[in-house]
């Protein structure tokens, strides 16, 4: 048994050989590749936020692809940090907590992407709540028709 944990970037490891995989021969990387390894991930808890944030990009890009786009669907707003993903029916309090909130967007891709939720930016969103289920911008379009 080694006394020592094998040591091995992703790179090294994929080179190795089967044989070399069977027998442990070759344990750790040469030391350039493993100081250009630290260098780039100081530690493995950076590496894994960065893993982190970019999985958690690439499912909200997914959500927001899935209900028309990154724009908001009242008042047009294109700011992505703006925008967010709105309960059509109401009870997103609720949903939201029997989901867990930051598994909200899994949750939507597992249930694939169902129907009832819209892209809305933030003002939009709160404004429907405060004001019984009407954006105050649909209110305004509603009078001046």
């Amino acid at each position: 048994m080694d006394h020592h944990p094998r040591v091995l970037c992703a790179i090294c490891g994929q080179a190795l050989t089967r044989e070399q995989r069977r027998h442990k021969t070759a344990q750790f990387c040469s030391y350039a590749c493993r100081n250009k390894a630290r260098a780039r991930y100081p530690n493995h808890a950076t590496r894994n936020r960065i893993w982190q944030a970019n999985y958690r990009r690439k499912l909200r890009d997914l959500v927001f692809a899935a209900y028309g786009g990154y724009c908001c669907a009242c008042c047009g707003e294109t700011t992505v940090a703006f925008l967010t993903i709105d309960h059509m029916g109401g009870g997103g309090t609720r949903h939201r907590e029997a989901v867990k909130a930051p598994r909200f967007f899994a949750w939507l891709k597992r249930h694939g992407f169902p129907p009832g939720y819209q892209v809305l930016c933030f003002n939009c969103n709160c404004g429907r709540a405060r004001n019984g289920g009407v954006c105050p911008h649909r209110e305004v379009r509603d009078a001046v028709a």
